[in-house]
């Protein structure tokens, strides 16, 4: 004998708590209060007959019942999902949509790429840069790269690399000044600032106790694409993200005359929704990123 469908308005209220592990949160999350999700779950535990929940005051916690349905119950839903999505959108359940940063696709991503492709030909990775924080309510993209201290509310996240700066410039500026290995070299050379990472500068210095005093040939740009294209250029010289300036050290277009990198707590990630379950092509993408962002021994 068949067993009839719970009612499915409290099973994806549940659906929705259990994946954030807190009612404030779906509540939150779904725009209604958070005694209209108690409520929700409560219809559901009495039509199962079974406790999702323990309750201890303002806190709740899954019980054993309530992990193992919701493991079944969300993969559900992540599939409905995942195929209304693709149906309003024609995406192909292939395409791994991707937000990132333009420098990071510049620098990083793109050289990169190719090697993706040939390794996982059945999968087409579609990228739009923004500089803003990915909004996964609004923006149809499946994971987001993104730069911070790897906590993002209601957010999973993996490390691709940390963020480890220091100053980079071309070689002939180097040759210009007469070589730079001092706090007094560096006052002589213009300092290339970057809208979005002002911090990075006060950061180093701090790290190695130098000053640098303001001086009118200082630049302030957009990116740091452009700081770091106009430091190639011999302008001066910019705050560098070691890990995204691999393939400039390589080819001596870019130089570090200090030695001196600041890693910092924070770092490039991956990140996508806590309720939603990513597909098989986005996880072989995921795992290829943490991958070329291990350093080889």
């Amino acid at each position: 004998m068949s067993h009839p469908l719970p009612p499915l308005n409290p099973l994806h209220t549940f659906s929705i708590a259990a994946g954030l592990g807190s009612f404030t949160a779906a509540a939150e999350s779904l725009g209604v209060s958070q005694a209209a999700v108690s409520r929700q779950v409560a219809v559901l535990e009495n039509a199962l007959g079974v406790h999702l929940f323990e309750r201890r005051g303002r806190r709740v916690r899954l019980t054993d019942a309530g992990r193992r349905y919701h493991r079944d119950v969300g993969a559900a839903f992540d599939t409905i999902e995942q195929a209304t999505r693709q149906l309003a959108t024609g995406n192909d359940p292939r395409t791994i949509r991707v937000q990132v940063y333009p420098t990071f696709a510049a620098r990083w991503l793109l050289p990169r790429l190719a090697g993706f492709g040939v390794a996982h030909p059945d999968c087409n990775v579609r990228l739009q840069t923004s500089v803003g924080r990915v909004d996964f309510s609004r923006d149809d993209v499946d994971i987001a790269i993104q730069f911070g201290d790897g906590h993002w509310h209601g957010m999973e996240s993996e490390k691709i690399f940390p963020d480890a700066i220091e100053p980079v410039c071309s070689p002939r500026l180097v040759a210009h000044l007469g070589g730079m290995k001092t706090s007094t070299d560096l006052a002589r050379a213009p300092i290339l600032q970057t809208r979005y990472r002002k911090r990075d500068w006060s950061d180093w210095l701090q790290s190695v106790g130098w000053e640098k005093p303001g001086d009118k040939r200082d630049q302030l740009f957009e990116s740091s694409l452009l700081a770091y294209q106009a430091a190639i250029e011999g302008i001066g010289i910019a705050m560098g993200q070691v890990h995204l300036l691999d393939d400039a050290f390589s080819a001596g277009s870019l130089v570090r005359p200090f030695e001196r990198p600041l890693i910092r707590d924070l770092g490039y990630y991956v990140l996508w929704p806590k309720n939603r379950r990513v597909g098989h092509g986005t996880r072989r993408f995921i795992d290829w990123l943490i991958g070329e962002g291990t350093p080889t021994k």
